[in-house]
């Protein structure tokens, strides 16, 4: 099973970012339909906290049913695919003027509760969550740009526990996309500041794997998705 969550704050804005974002997230949906997955597709922004279906009930089936001719089933999860990438495409038709970053932890949290319920239902242990966001979290409780040299990204994470705002993720492989946008607070004036984005990489590291998920993947632009995690002996 696979679930896709998408950052639709300022963190995706611009011309440049958005198309890169919806060619992540038509990468990731290609890639859960490899994985022959039921797959949820949700996203989230400063207006609606927690997540937001991209369509009406969030949920694709890119699986083939057994005992069905082989061109319908492909028919199937063609049109599938092709109204899933119609609804991501549709959440971003709206202009945002927010401001960059969101409660990420929280959407994360509600993601996961919904991959969970999911793979309870379905009765299927094999899970994949694809994060496409930069991980500019600036919720109330808890907020990266205070990573400054004297809060590291452990300091932040014991706090994220302490608060309860793990997401729970056993067993789950998850895939970070659209990473590296700088921060705009910053001295950079907006530009990508290495030793910023390798404390918030470790920052959601921590999180992620305090959940008891394993971060597979980190970067801007995955070669593919959804990244299950490889065994060092491997």
């Amino acid at each position: 099973m696979c679930a896709i969550l998408i950052d639709r704050t300022a963190s995706s804005g611009g011309d440049s970012t958005e198309d890169h974002y919806k060619a992540l997230a038509a990468s990731a949906i290609e890639g859960c339909a490899d994985e022959q997955a039921v797959t949820l597709i949700y996203y989230f922004d400063q207006d609606r906290p927690g997540i937001t279906p991209v369509g009406d009930q969030a949920r694709y089936n890119l699986y083939r049913p057994e005992g069905r001719m082989v061109i319908k089933q492909d028919n199937q999860v063609d049109e599938e695919i092709d109204a899933a990438n119609a609804d991501v495409s549709a959440v971003f038709d709206d202009e945002t003027d927010a401001e960059r970053g969101s409660d990420v932890l929280q959407s994360l949290q509600a993601a996961s509760e919904s991959l969970r319920n999911r793979l309870s239902a379905e009765g299927v242990d094999e899970a994949y969550l694809i994060v496409i966001s930069d991980g500019f979290q600036t919720g109330a409780s808890l907020r990266v740009d205070e990573l400054d040299g004297t809060t590291g990204p452990r300091d932040l994470s014991e706090r994220a526990a302490e608060l309860d705002l793990l997401p729970v993720l056993d067993g789950v492989s998850v895939t970070w996309a659209g990473v590296r946008s700088g921060d705009p607070g910053g001295e950079s004036g907006g530009e990508v500041d290495d030793a910023f984005e390798r404390d918030v990489k470790l920052f959601w590291t921590q999180v992620i794997e305090g959940g008891g998920g394993s971060l597979c993947s980190y970067t801007f632009d995955p070669d593919v998705l959804p990244v299950a995690c490889v065994d060092e002996g491997d």
